[in-house]
């Protein structure tokens, strides 16, 4: 997994001073939390709807400049908890659960951390594969 740019200590969830690279909440226009309301019926754009599953949210900084976005609940009891995290991954993104990273309270809470697929332009495909783009003849 893409490693954030700074480790992350204390829970951004609850803080005034958040670590750099974390914001508190998960973006409402873009991300998972849109796709989730779509998939439960709820109108993309309702700011104040979420899954019942969510608590503690934030989001992370990746290196690569994406958001990785944790919600740590005390338990994952919800009807639709393993549903919304298939479906995530039916969408590309990366679904981790995990005991070890949660901040919030160490213990209680598990993280749930969900990373959107990586974009790749066509300049990364070309150096991944080492062929140069300048050297291309294209007809026309």
């Amino acid at each position: 997994m893409n490693e954030a740019t700074e480790p992350v200590t204390a829970c951004p969830c609850c803080t005034h001073n958040m670590p750099p690279g974390t914001a508190s909440g998960w973006h409402q226009r873009k991300g998972p939390l849109p796709l989730l309301r779509t998939r439960h019926g709820q109108p993309s754009t309702d700011e104040w709807w979420h899954p019942r599953w969510m608590d503690h949210s934030y989001r992370v900084r990746l290196e690569d400049g994406r958001w990785r976005y944790v919600t740590e609940p005390y338990s994952l009891h919800e009807r639709d908890v393993f549903a919304d995290l298939a479906f995530l991954v039916e969408q590309g993104y990366d679904v981790a659960v995990t005991a070890t990273n949660a901040l919030h309270f160490p213990g209680h809470t598990v993280a749930v951390e969900i990373t959107p697929p990586r974009r790749y332009s066509l300049e990364d495909v070309a150096a991944e594969l080492g062929v140069d783009l300048d050297a291309l003849e294209v007809d026309d």
